[in-house]
């Protein structure tokens, strides 16, 4: 977690003006890249939006977008990985049926030859085949946009923006 500690009065929330303010909670997920550069990591969601999508997780208080990504990545696959770059942003007000969802989608790549295991919000986690046909289809809705400009990324066509 960042060295960064939230005052007393950042945390203070019993002012009325601040009991009014109603925020949409940010996301990050990772774009993990396997060693080899053919697959990507991803996972089977325990809670909505269900189905399959690439790990991450809500931002805590106090924590930067790299320090979310990768202790989510961590806790939903086993796998270390380390931020290179933004993908996309997503701020749909409809992505997530539970509430309003910023998602931040970054770039990661990996060393670790660790099988990915699926915990904490994830029932399973896998390395899929980034060329396989299967892929697109089987992703909810915000993963298979990200897919689409990982691709582009790959072929030179976007850039990755730096996480500050």
């Amino acid at each position: 977690m960042s060295k960064f500690r939230l005052s007393a009065q950042q945390l203070d929330e019993s002012e009325p003006w601040k009991q009014k303010i109603v925020t949409p909670r940010v996301a990050v997920v990772g774009v993990v890249e396997s060693p080899d550069k053919k697959h990507l990591l991803v996972i089977k969601r325990k809670y909505p939006p269900l189905g399959y999508a690439f790990p991450g997780g809500l931002m805590e208080l106090g924590e930067t977008f790299k320090e979310t990504v990768e202790r989510e990545v961590f806790e939903e696959t086993g796998i270390e990985a380390k931020s290179i770059g933004m993908l996309n942003i997503i701020s749909s007000p409809d992505t997530d049926p539970r509430w309003h969802v910023v998602i931040v989608h970054v770039m990661m790549e990996t060393d670790s030859e660790v099988d990915p295991k699926g915990a904490d919000d994830a029932l399973t986690a896998s390395w899929e085949n980034i060329d396989a046909k299967e892929l697109q289809p089987k992703l909810i809705n915000t993963c298979q946009s990200t897919l689409k400009d990982y691709k582009d990324w790959k072929a030179g066509k976007r850039k990755l923006m730096d996480l500050r």
